[in-house]
């Protein structure tokens, strides 16, 4: 276990276009996910679980058609869901759990076809989980529980085919 400090510096989005994962979790890092690691375009990874990493998610994150994981639970992050979460097509597992999100699900969390793992837990979500979500095929895992989410739950739950 290493014990990196302070802050993902900005000239991090310098890195080749093949670099491909980018794995920096369990340390403690602190401040904001630069938005120049978008620049990665080759990126298929981005871990930086069980950090001290704040503030929001960049929308320039969210742009980055290649990830296929984003792990950035047990950190210190804040404020919305960026909405354009739903552009990250080719995402296949989303971890946001135990940060300090607010707001509701963005409903364009369900133009997300590949996504496999979503965890939202233990922030402070609030409203519904969005119909659109309940028509992802692929998704096998959805824990979203100790949030202030509310509502019924839809009536076809049954028919999502993968759900655990």
């Amino acid at each position: 276990m290493n014990s990196f400090t302070g802050s993902i510096p900005d000239n991090v989005g310098n890195f080749s276009n093949n670099l491909q994962a980018f794995y920096a979790h369990e340390n403690q890092i602190s401040g904001s996910l630069p938005p120049v690691m978008a620049n990665l375009s080759g990126l298929i990874v981005i871990s930086l679980y069980s950090n001290q990493l704040s503030q929001t998610i960049p929308p320039q994150i969210m742009l980055m058609a290649n990830l296929q994981i984003l792990n950035l639970y047990n950190n210190l992050m804040v404020g919305p869901i960026p909405i354009e979460v739903g552009m990250m097509t080719s995402l296949v597992e989303l971890h946001l759990g135990a940060n300090k999100f607010i707001g509701q699900v963005p409903d364009a969390v369900g133009n997300l076809s590949n996504l496999q793992s979503l965890t939202l837990y233990q922030n402070n979500l609030s409203s519904f989980i969005p119909n659109s979500l309940w028509h992802l095929e692929n998704l096998i895992e959805l824990n979203s529980s100790h949030n202030s989410l509310s509502g019924m739950l839809p009536p076809n739950i049954g028919s999502v085919r993968a759900l655990v």
